[in-house]
């Protein structure tokens, strides 16, 4: 405590009393406490008591709020829209408990804590102005471009999104989809690195040296079948040629498709599982991916010599379907320009023509369409699971205003459906992963590239992929894509 005292006509300090006795002044020099407007004689005041001390308990809650504001704020980032309104009062409480905790420690000489309170109130301010500005992003790499549906997605969502609500954890869960696409890519990548190129571009019978007698679990039986090579060709067989390279199964499911998390996690449950058996103990349990416990398709024109075709991208595009049934709408176009017109709109060759082997794709009388395939020399063939981005529907409508070559959200029209191998039909709703609207969506080069994309870039990109030249001669616009076999 220091204290003022009288002397000479004036007032002088503070001192502590140690100065003034220092001093030698005489006892009666008049003398108070510096917070004191009572003066007494120096003698007396020095004697009296120092008045204990006291912390102000509203400090000390000021620092613990402040601190525990800071640590929420990383919930924003993971969590819903609520966890960000929780932090936008509970900094406010922090505030306000800090103001009340000056105002005391001022109004009572024996209060302390005024640096707790000051610090806590330091750290919730900050958290309440990190909170609020780093959800600024449009969840769409910041690229020009976005539909006019996402934009209206955004602005009916509630009063949440007014303060970038959410915003945040879609971001995140865009960049963890990235995430996994890159390990996909370096996976295939390493797999060509061993065997020359991705497994689809390989000759047969170097596919079946890899693919054959895969293990179906851990009491050393494995999948059998006469045609091994044509795993490869198949999104849920062909995983198994890389899954030592993916380690889980859990890296193809995206975050951004709650729908199918369930379905991967059943699948993870059994590849940890210890008991032996032939649906555990190894990738997905049994080697195995079900079609509704993934997120990515996987293109099968997409070759390790050249980097700027497309590798993967995630599962909710359109295309065109791959069976004419009354179901589908719209049947894929050849990737080459066979009649000479400078489009890309020519129809699938009859089968009549297979055996020339100068098509990219043929026509069944059953309905079903073929493509030409790498791994027989040309001989055209189709799996389950076949579905095609075409160059020449760039600018083409799947069916109103839904573009082929473009990406559906939650909002699509259920009612419209596609056409599936053997003419099964299925809603588009099969195709959509709940956290991408429409026009968002994931795509991964076979350079091993990553990155958030929109209708015009897969566009740009589809057509990028048609002009590149592979190890095969025909540009070839087939993917194997998963869904949620949605019926209506």
């Amino acid at each position: 405590m220091k204290y003022n005292i009288h002397l000479d006509g004036e007032t002088q300090g503070p001192f502590t009393g140690a100065e003034l006795k220092a001093k030698d002044l005489p006892p009666d020099t008049p003398c108070a406490a510096e917070s004191d407007l009572s003066w007494g004689k120096l003698e007396e005041v020095l004697a009296s008591p120092t008045p204990h001390l006291r912390l102000e308990g509203s400090a000390m809650g000021t620092l613990v709020g402040g601190v525990l504001m800071a640590l929420w704020l990383g919930s924003i980032l993971t969590g819903s829209g609520l966890a960000k309104l929780l932090l936008v009062i509970g900094c406010l409480g922090v505030l306000a408990l800090g103001v009340l905790a000056i105002v005391r420690i001022r109004n009572a000489e024996e209060n302390t804590g005024l640096a707790l309170a000051a610090t806590g109130m330091t750290l919730a301010l900050a958290a309440l102005v990190t909170g609020l500005l780093v959800n600024r992003g449009d969840g769409n790499g910041g690229r020009a471009g976005s539909s006019s549906a996402a934009k209206k997605k955004s602005s009916k969502s509630g009063g949440g999104d007014l303060l970038g609500l959410g915003k945040a954890r879609r971001k995140a869960n865009r960049m963890k989809c990235a995430n996994n696409l890159k390990q996909i890519g370096a996976s295939w990548n390493g797999f060509a690195s061993e065997n020359g190129d991705f497994p689809w571009m390989l000759q047969w019978r170097d596919a079946s040296a890899i693919y054959g007698h895969m293990p179906r679990g851990t009491s050393g039986e494995t999948w059998k079948g006469e045609e091994p090579w044509r795993n490869a060709l198949d999104i849920e067989m062909m995983w198994m040629g890389v899954s030592d390279n993916l380690k889980t199964v859990k890296t193809l499911h995206s975050p951004c498709d709650p729908g199918s998390k369930e379905n991967n996690m059943n699948e993870y449950e059994l590849e940890i599982a210890t008991q032996r058996g032939n649906d555990r103990g190894i990738f997905a349990g049994d080697g195995r991916v079900n079609h509704n416990s993934q997120s990515y398709s996987i293109h099968k024109g997409a070759s390790a010599q050249n980097g700027s075709t497309i590798l993967a991208l995630t599962r909710n595009w359109v295309g065109a379907d791959s069976f004419a049934a009354d179901c589908g709408q719209l049947l894929p176009v050849q990737s080459i320009d066979k009649d000479g017109n400078g489009q890309y709109d020519d129809a699938p060759a009859s089968m009549a023509a297979a055996q020339k082997r100068a098509d990219s794709i043929y026509l069944q009388p059953s309905g079903q369409i073929l493509y030409s395939n790498p791994m027989k020399e040309g001989h055209a063939i189709f799996n389950a699971w076949d579905r095609y981005l075409c160059a020449g529907y760039n600018n083409k409508s799947y069916h109103g205003n839904i573009p082929s070559v473009g990406f559906v959200g939650p909002d699509v029209d259920s009612t419209v459906t596609f056409a599936g191998a053997g003419g099964q039909c299925y809603s588009l709703k099969s195709l959509v992963m709940e956290g991408l609207a429409a026009d968002q969506g994931q795509l991964l080069r076979s350079d091993g590239s990553a990155s958030p994309v929109n209708d015009v870039q897969l566009k740009e990109a589809v057509q990028e992929h048609r002009e590149a030249t592979t190890s095969w001669i025909f540009p070839l616009e087939v993917l194997s894509q998963p869904h949620q076999a949605v019926r209506n």
